[in-house]
């Protein structure tokens, strides 16, 4: 890896004894960004002499005389630099991961005492590992610890710690938000404990010191989470109501520090700067002072915000603007957005990874492209009784473009975005926004009691223009609408809309248009080639399996829940809308929380879905042998238990046969020894099937060697946990299926498995190996036995 780290160097080198010809900035960035976006599709890193041998082609592309060729070994150079910064992490993930680990430590999270979070009994903690036996950590590594002590801990402190940390390992499911990626980009792969801590400086960060002594101040506000977003760019404080109220409504942007809040804070700052010119002397009044105080002001609003991508892209953009402005320089504003993406990635590839990054640079060049393609009148653009009607135009453009991405991430959308975006925006903007910024004023004068005075209206003004902005937006909710999945190309259809319209298309190209379109509905409308299909979500710890077919799905078992949410609100009802589905019945196949948690939120948002168990419920259908019926073709079998009971436990789990005349699928729940040799008196010719959900997990009081002689599946799945505290699945019951020559499959390796049945085969593919095979989405670290 150290031709890597020397690379730019020499590149660099080889440029000054080589300089024509010269490429523009634009294509340099251009290049920068093109060569680092492939991070976001390898299924894995190119290996060290794919990477030396790429190295050594970038070099040789310099002693062409071409500018095409300068880009290209450009945009090579850029690759090699995003897959070194993708190497160094991992290696730093086994490195902290494989055994405890010393190291000097910067705490740099900023505590808040949140006091509706106050059943968290452990805090967690962000810390930067700085060094570790005398060496020092580049690229910069973070991890998210629990620390309990004695002493205050604050953001800036630093420590020297050892600790014991474990890689970042997500469930994942199509749907599901995707934790693994987000870890990398922020490049907080890592999450453990800390064993031993000495302290080496006390001193807090100057931001932390903000931070303590506004929270007091704002935490007793109703709105508490929103005005630390706004002053701070801490979302964690949001509770999950308002996080999806504003989410819905699609004004969740205005909750992240980006251009919007920068451009106030800036303007803030040059007015600050305009009032103070009044009392200058004639002479020191210039057009640069303002421009300057107002760059300083988003400068302090970007680093209390925490330097988020947003904010950095909207500073980069304000410096340069500031720049050309003072320098009586041009240039288009699509040039500026293209290097400040450069930019970043130069100094973080892993950016490329980050919703944010993609979520600022999209909703520029989505303006951009709307004012371009399709611009206001010029009666229009200038005039303050023109000020809503251009508004108007701009949120329309940003409700449009944005469409794509906004069905990318969510699944959905909101027709009435446009009326929430025109009513919070300019509330945010041009009250909630000043005023935050007059409460930090009052900050930095804490001897002068008329600003102690004035500071607690000021932020009690915050939170009743925020309430004023929340108001009307939970009737607009009932306006969103689940999309599900569509193919980006789709999605895009109406970027492509804007330019056929614009140039006319839709009047001399009909016939072409017309195809298009129905070509677009037919393959949005196209059914799979699979018969049916079942994907065992991965849960951690549980169990909850989706069988569908023609867009109608049976669930069988629900997963876990805790306090504040469940497996159904974080799995399953993402993976039912990112396939459009209508579940109809849910299966309970025992009366375990890990089973069952999901139950009352499936019910509550699918009020007409039927619920099947062997309880003694009158509400609930019987899961109880000899049941059987017909759904969609499929056959399905109860196979036991027997009868109802009030104590359903492993040993009385429901098993389901699902048969389709070839392909079988047999669910088994918790089942232990017991049952399975109860099960097995019952039924001795009918258990043969071709896939298996191994009983209780693959633990050791099932999978009896008896069960898989007369079962004898082709596949075998387990629903497991990778850092379950029972290590299951067993060592033991893992060689005994490898033994009888069963290919064995569990989530905790694979993600969500997923079975697509044909006429006359099955595939089997697991999240992590073939549906979205990525390498930011591997097993990180050291494999062990159980696993």
């Amino acid at each position: 890896m150290q031709l890597i780290i020397f690379s730019p160097f020499i590149y660099l080198f080889t440029l000054w004894q080589r300089p024509p010809p010269l490429i523009s900035l634009n294509l340099a960035a251009l290049a920068i960004v093109l060569g680092v976006f492939p991070l976001l599709f390898l299924a894995e890193l190119p290996q060290q002499k794919v990477i030396n041998s790429l190295i050594l082609i970038s070099f040789s592309l310099l002693y062409f005389p071409f500018k095409f060729i300068r880009i290209i070994s450009l945009g090579l150079w850029a690759f090699i630099f995003g897959c070194w910064h993708g190497h160094q992490i991992l290696e730093q993930i086994t490195y902290f991961s494989e055994f405890s680990r010393s190291a000097i430590v910067v705490i740099d999270s900023a505590l808040l005492e949140d006091k509706t979070k106050e059943n968290e009994q452990k805090p967690r903690y962000r810390i930067q590992l700085i060094e570790s036996e005398g060496k020092y950590i580049f690229p910069r590594l973070y991890a998210s610890v629990l620390w309990n002590s004695k002493a205050l801990l604050c953001a800036g402190q630093k420590w020297h710690v050892t600790m014991k940390l474990r890689p970042v390992h997500a469930q994942l499911n199509q749907g599901s938000y995707d934790n693994q990626r987000y870890s990398l980009s922020i490049r907080q792969p890592l999450s453990g404990k800390i064993l031993q801590a000495k302290l080496l400086n006390e001193t807090c960060s100057v931001r932390q010191d903000f931070i303590s002594k506004l929270a007091p101040e704002i935490q007793t506000l109703k709105h508490a989470g929103v005005a630390l977003a706004l002053t701070f760019g801490e979302r964690k404080w949001l509770d999950k109501q308002t996080r999806l109220l504003l989410q819905q409504t699609g004004i969740a942007h205005l909750m992240a520090i980006s251009g919007l809040h920068i451009a106030m804070a800036s303007l803030f700052g040059w007015s600050l700067a305009r009032i103070a010119q009044f009392f200058f002397p004639t002479r020191w009044i210039g057009f640069r002072f303002p421009l300057i105080m107002g760059w300083l002001t988003a400068m302090l609003y970007g680093w209390l915000s925490g330097w988020g991508i947003p904010a950095v892209r909207a500073i980069l953009g304000l410096t340069l603007w500031i720049y050309l402005r003072c320098k009586s320089r041009f240039c288009f504003s699509w040039h500026w957005a293209l290097w400040s993406a450069a930019l970043i990635l130069l100094f973080d590839p892993l950016a490329i990874l980050s919703d944010s990054f993609w979520l600022s640079f999209t909703a520029v060049m989505a303006l951009l492209f709307w004012f371009h393609w399709m611009p206001l009148p010029e009666k229009i653009r200038h005039g303050w009784q023109w000020v809503l009607l251009r508004g108007l135009h701009m949120q329309l453009g940003m409700m449009l473009m944005l469409l794509p991405l906004q069905i990318l991430l969510f699944q959905g959308i909101n027709i009435a975005s446009l009326v929430a975006n025109l009513w919070a925006v300019p509330i945010v903007s041009f009250l909630s926004v000043p005023l935050v910024m007059l409460g930090l004023v009052c900050l930095l004068f804490p001897s002068i009691q008329f600003f102690l005075t004035i500071q607690s209206w000021l932020w009690q003004l915050v939170d009743y223009s925020v309430s004023l902005a929340l108001a009307p937006l939970s009737v607009l909710t009932h306006s969103w609408i689940e999309i599900g999945y569509y193919p980006i190309v789709i999605t895009l259809a109406g970027w492509f809309g804007v330019v056929v319209w614009r140039l006319g298309w839709w009047k001399s190209h009909k016939w072409l248009l017309s195809v298009s379109i129905a070509i677009i509905a037919c393959y949005s409308k196209c059914s799979n080639e699979h018969q049916w299909r079942f994907s065992m979500l991965d849960v951690g710890h549980g169990l909850a399996v989706v069988i569908d077919k023609g867009g109608q799905a049976i669930i069988f078992d629900t997963g876990n829940r805790w306090e504040t949410g469940s497996m159904a609100e974080k799995v399953i009802v993402p993976y039912l809308r990112w396939h459009r589905l209508t579940p109809e019945q849910i299966i309970l196949s025992h009366d375990h929380l890990d089973h069952t948690g999901g139950v009352a939120y499936l019910n509550d948002k699918y009020p007409d879905i039927q619920i099947r168990s062997s309880f003694i419920n009158q509400a609930h259908l019987p899961c109880i042998r000899g049941e059987k019926w017909i759904w969609q073709g499929l056959n399905f079998e109860i196979l036991w238990p027997p009868e109802k009971t009030a104590i359903v436990g492993n040993n009385q789990s429901c098993v389901v046969r699902i048969d389709d005349g070839k392909h079988s699928l047999l669910l088994t729940g918790d089942l232990e020894k017991q049952g399975e040799y109860r099960l097995l008196e019952l039924e001795k010719k009918h258990l043969n099937t071709t896939i298996l959900q191994v009983p209780h997990h693959g633990s050791n009081t099932s999978s009896t060697a008896l069960l898989i002689r007369n079962i004898m599946p082709k596949y075998a799945l387990t629903s497991v946990a990778r850092y379950s505290p029972w290590r299951l699945p067993s060592v033991k019951v893992k060689q005994r299926y490898k033994n009888a020559g069963i290919q064995w499959s569990s989530t905790a390796v694979s993600g969500q498995i997923t079975g697509y049945f044909y006429r006359d085969n099955i595939k089997l593919k697991g999240y992590r190996q073939q549906i979205m095979s990525r390498w930011y989405h591997q097993w990180f670290g050291i494999r062990g036995d159980h696993e």
